[in-house]
C-alpha cells in the first residue's frame, strides 16, 4: 500500500524513525495537543539539521490535532493492511487443500474472538502473525537438525567405505575395530534418533 507523504504534511517534515516514534507514543495513548509539541520539537531540530525546509509562518499547524489524528488513523490502517497482506501470502505459502474452507472458519473464529475478548480483528491477526512466525522457525530448526542428520549419514557412509577399503586391504588390529564399533554404535542411535 505504502502511501506518499504530501511534501507539505508535518509528516514529511519526520524522519521515518520519528514517524515511528509518533506512531508508537500516539498507539499508546499520547494526546494529539502534546504530540503536536512533539512534533514542533523533532520539525525544529531536523530544520536546524538541515533534514527539512523552514516554512517560516506555517509551522503553527504543526500543533494542529486535525492533521495529526488523520495521519494516525490513516498510518494505523495502512499498518493493519500490511499485516493482513503478509499474513495471507504466509498463508497461501502454507496453502492446505481445503485453503477456502479453512479461512472462512478461521476468520469465523477470529471474529468470535474478538467480540468474546474485546478484541479487534487487526489484534487477531497480529496475534495470528506472530504464531506463524513461530511455527516456520520451528520448521527452520526441524529442516537445520534433518539437514545436519543427513550430512552425518553421509560422513558415516563414507568412514564405513574407508573401514571396509581398509579391511580388504588386510589392515587388522583393535584400532581398526574400535572405530567400526563406534561407527555402529552412532548409527544405532541415530535409527533411534538419540544423536
Amino acid at each position: 500500500m505504502n502511501r506518499k507523504i504530501r511534501s507539505n504534511s508535518f509528516a514529511a517534515r519526520l524522519t521515518p524513525a520519528q514517524r515511528d516514534e509518533l506512531f508508537t507514543a500516539l498507539a499508546g495513548g499520547l494526546a494529539y495537543r502534546e504530540a503536536g509539541e512533539k512534533i514542533r520539537l523533532w520539525v525544529k531540530e531536523n530544520v536546524a539539521a538541515g533534514l527539512v525546509r523552514s516554512r517560516g509562518t506555517r509551522e503553527y499547524k504543526l500543533s494542529e490535532p486535525m492533521p495529526i489524528a488523520r495521519w494516525y488513523h490513516a498510518t494505523a490502517a495502512e499498518r493493519r493492511y500490511e499485516v493482513a497482506k503478509e499474513a495471507a501470502l504466509v498463508a497461501q505459502a502454507h496453502c492446505p487443500a481445503d485453503y477456502d474452507e479453512q479461512a472462512r472458519r478461521a476468520l469465523g473464529q477470529a471474529k468470535f474472538l474478538a467480540t468474546l475478548e474485546g478484541l479487534r480483528i487487526s489484534d487477531i491477526a497480529i496475534l495470528e502473525k506472530n504464531d506463524i512466525a513461530r511455527e516456520k522457525l520451528a520448521l527452520e530448526r526441524e529442516k537445520l537438525e534433518m539437514n545436519k542428520r543427513e550430512k552425518r549419514c553421509e560422513e558415516l557412509r563414507e568412514e564405513s567405505r574407508g573401514f571396509l577399503q581398509r579391511a580388504r586391504a588386510g589392515e587388522k588390529g583393535g584400532n581398526l575395530q574400535h572405530m567400526i564399533d563406534l561407527a555402529l554404535e552412532e548409527i544405532e542411535k541415530m535409527q533411534r534418533g538419540e544423536a
